[in-house]
């Protein structure tokens, strides 16, 4: 989540007028959706794998944590988003998913 936010942050302050709405819009995303915690970090996994983007698993393994979602539900939403992304986002994600779950307690 910090790299997340610092990297929002810094879009904000350098982006002028479309880092400032950009900025907006990711809140908008997260502050006004009708998923739950739980869904939405689910969604996130399942993207972020899908497209190869380990940085956004990593990122978001605390987070998956706190909304509830156990080891089970991650590797199945990571072994089901291969099936769309492709091998790469399963051979790039599941490690990493694994290591940052066994950091982050994930059960």
């Amino acid at each position: 989540m910090e790299v997340e936010q610092s990297l929002i942050r810094r879009i904000r302050q350098e982006g002028g007028n479309i880092g400032a709405e950009i900025g907006q819009l990711v809140d908008a995303i997260y502050n006004e959706s009708s998923l739950d915690a739980r869904t939405r970090e689910l969604i996130f996994v399942a993207i972020f794998s899908a497209l190869g983007i380990s940085a956004g698993i990593k990122s978001h393994m605390p987070r998956a944590k706190n909304a509830g979602c156990t080891k089970s539900e991650i590797i199945s939403v990571i072994m089901q988003a291969s099936a769309y992304g492709g091998i790469k986002g399963l051979l790039t994600c599941l490690p990493t998913a694994v290591t940052e779950m066994d950091r982050c307690d994930i059960r």
